[in-house]
């Protein structure tokens, strides 16, 4: 994948897209609809539980948090404290409560796996001060989350990233979802085709009528695609992970504390930690791709050292080849 992808990406479910363009390609498929994202274009309307705190609607608000908590298996109290009470709580808490934090902790601590020099060389602690002071006003209104969702710069990541996953297989995907007059659309629907009485996505609901099950139709939740990833991770991935970490001349060192990553190994195969997976997750892209472009750096070098001495076969074509 990273050959095709052509940096680190972050996308631990993309295996996924690669299966399913594999198999459309060995099935002659050219075009596949993809519903990527679209959960963000019709939107969920949890955006409504701010706006309706804020205005003091109170038994709307109670209405909405009991009806989530119903279809989604959620606590009310952890729907209230996640959508209502922390983006409450004053700038002016959040920011001595940030002080505190960077004050019991070093620059590096920020991003536990960066190496201290690393972090200090790029600045870091500055880096991650801008970013704070850079963010914008929390939406105050369901319409405002939803625009944020639409313009969010993870969206066009995405398809970056499945569009190179599909070149692989000469795949065109297509991406009905973000049809333009569709987002359009869907963002300026009153909050009810958004969300009632805790029923998220409520217009895509009722559109599919007839079209699908209703037990499909009317579901909370959909399915957990994380149990292949960590399995994954901690078997075949695993292997690649315990040579990176026994090789002390791995180029990631560079950029990673590589006690930091064993640690957070050990933690991850021993408790089944999962956040401490998803960091190993890019730790192992990370790494992967670094030696692959060493491989190749040194395959350049070389291949110009035969050039410049007159051994090269082939002459330019060779460096052209490999992208030189």
């Amino acid at each position: 994948m990273l050959a095709h992808e052509d940096e680190p990406f972050f996308a631990p479910n993309l295996f996924l897209h690669w299966a399913l363009y594999k198999a459309a390609k060995e099935q002659n498929v050219r075009v596949i609809l993809d519903g990527i994202d679209g959960d963000i274009t019709v939107s969920h309307g949890i955006g409504i539980l701010q706006e309706l705190a804020g205005s003091g609607q109170w038994m709307a608000l109670a209405r909405e948090i009991l009806g989530l908590s119903r279809r989604f298996q959620r606590s009310p109290w952890r729907i209230l404290e996640t959508h209502i009470l922390r983006p409450l709580v004053p700038k002016s808490v959040r920011r001595v409560r940030r002080m505190i934090r960077s004050k019991r902790t070093p620059a590096a601590a920020l991003a536990p796996l960066l190496s201290r020099d690393f972090a200090r060389r790029i600045g870091w602690t500055q880096i991650q001060e801008s970013s704070r002071r850079g963010q914008v006003q929390l939406p105050r209104t369901a319409k405002q989350d939803h625009y944020r969702g639409l313009t969010q710069g993870l969206i066009p990541y995405s398809l970056e990233v499945a569009d190179h996953a599909a070149m692989a297989f000469s795949i065109e995907p297509r991406y009905p979802f973000f049809d333009k007059r569709l987002a359009e659309y869907c963002l300026a629907l009153p909050t009810e085709q958004k969300i009632f009485h805790g029923w998220t996505r409520m217009v895509m609901r009722r559109g599919m009528a007839n079209i699908l099950p209703e037990k499909v139709q009317w579901r909370g939740g959909k399915a957990d695609l994380s149990q292949n990833f960590f399995r994954s991770l901690l078997t075949s991935e695993g292997k690649v992970i315990e040579e990176m970490i026994r090789n002390p001349a791995a180029a990631i060192w560079e950029y990673v504390d590589q006690e930091a990553l064993r640690r957070t190994y050990h933690r991850a195969v021993l408790s089944g930690d999962r956040d401490g997976a998803l960091v190993l997750w890019q730790a192992s892209v990370l790494g992967s791709w670094l030696q692959q472009w060493d491989s190749s750096s040194k395959v350049a070098h070389s291949g110009a050292g035969q050039q410049h001495s007159g051994c090269s076969p082939n002459g330019p074509s060779t460096l052209a080849a490999i992208g030189v």
